[in-house]
């Protein structure tokens, strides 16, 4: 890209910037840090590489100009970039993804990082979706939030838009499923009635199969007649297989009579158990009752 059209005044009136008459040069000396950035044609001051305000906001070279009379004369110059606001660019692809239906949102999608950039130090974007499935939206700031619910178009087409202060913009387009995330089917125990101060076992059957990783230690809190017990997992070990039922062993508490068992907290243990299908963390069994069980006093 030329850059400047160098001009002289020769004392002998030669004029100036004519093939032939003056012969410009880029010389070292004082003054000379970026002469290798560049090229002379003719009379025209040549940057090899688009300048950029960002990377670097000046330039300093040392030009010579010959006279035809063979008489030389030497001179620094330092070249001041201008800052001019630049689009934002697509720095990676989203690539596709994958979201529970009736499962919030908080945070697992964002696309403010990593995929956007603008290159104007401190610009901030903001951004912008269309397709989203109904229930969720896009914050300002790029955070995937609320809840998929009803799907038309499975998976749906998104487009994201990231926007500088200045109005500039540029888009992409991803695809984003909408599956139903590994759910606990039926909770049932393994006896129909136990008594008080008696261990019993609950067999969670799940809709989907998922991983439980080496170590982990998912845990029930039972309701049982108001009294809350703890129901600890015993098995199966996956160890990177699917399993597709959880174990959990629990002491009958004394006291209660004919209470059904209902589960009032779940906890996944050290990280979520991952459905072998959709990836998605298995949704929390609580409020669902063991099946036709019941410990007596």
């Amino acid at each position: 890209a030329i850059l400047a059209s160098l001009t002289v005044t020769d004392p002998d009136g030669t004029p100036s910037g004519v093939a032939g008459r003056c012969i410009y040069s880029l010389v070292a000396g004082t003054g000379d840090a970026d002469n290798a950035k560049f090229t002379i044609d003719g009379a025209a001051l040549k940057l090899t590489n688009p300048a950029d305000f960002e990377a670097q906001s000046s330039y300093a070279v040392r030009l010579r100009v010959t006279d035809s009379g063979g008489q030389s004369f030497e001179l620094p110059q330092t070249i001041t970039v201008s800052n001019v606001n630049e689009a934002p660019v697509i720095e990676n692809p989203i690539g596709d993804r994958i979201v529970a239906r009736n499962v919030a949102q908080s945070g697992a999608i964002t696309v403010a990082s990593g995929f956007f950039r603008d290159p104007d130090a401190g610009d901030a974007l903001s951004f912008t979706a269309t397709g989203l499935p109904q229930g969720l939206s896009l914050s300002t700031t790029g955070v995937l939030e609320g809840t998929a619910t009803l799907v038309t178009t499975n998976p749906a087409s998104v487009t994201i838009t990231a926007t500088d202060k200045a109005g500039l913009a540029v888009s992409q387009t991803f695809a984003l499923s909408v599956v139903d995330a590994p759910a606990v089917t039926t909770l049932t125990s393994s006896a129909a009635q136990v008594q008080g101060g008696s261990t019993f076992t609950i067999t969670a059957a799940l809709s989907e199969p998922v991983f439980v990783p080496l170590g982990s230690q998912p845990t029930l809190t039972l309701d049982v007649g108001g009294q809350l017990v703890a129901a600890t997992y015993s098995g199966p070990s996956s160890i990177g297989v699917p399993v597709s039922s959880l174990l959990f062993s629990a002491t009958a508490p004394t006291g209660a009579n004919d209470a059904t068992v209902t589960v009032s907290a779940f906890n996944p243990g050290s990280s979520p158990l991952l459905g072998q299908t959709t990836n998605q963390p298995l949704t929390s069994p609580v409020t669902q009752t063991v099946s036709g069980f019941l410990i007596a006093s």
